[in-house]
């Protein structure tokens, strides 16, 4: 009996079970872009932080765009 409990042991622990992470961004990570003409890291998005809504969460970015009433030259007033 104290075999079998072991070999049973053995193949719960030799069994590695993997959950895959569905969130499409992770809220300890900063991911950085470029331009494609640019050789430094011209973007860095990054959560400012969560709020959590009935079950969801909610994950607030760190701009990289914003509306700009003072641009000229500029037909959708983003800058």
């Amino acid at each position: 009996m104290k075999k079998l409990q072991l070999i049973i042991l053995m193949l719960f622990l030799s069994i590695n079970l993997f959950a895959q992470n569905w969130q499409p961004v992770n809220k300890s990570s900063v991911y950085n872009f470029q331009i494609d003409t640019a050789d430094y890291i011209t973007n860095t998005i990054k959560i400012d932080s969560v709020e959590i809504i009935d079950t969801d969460s909610v994950f607030y970015f760190n701009r990289i765009m914003t509306n700009c009433d003072t641009c000229s030259n500029n037909e959708n007033n983003y800058y």
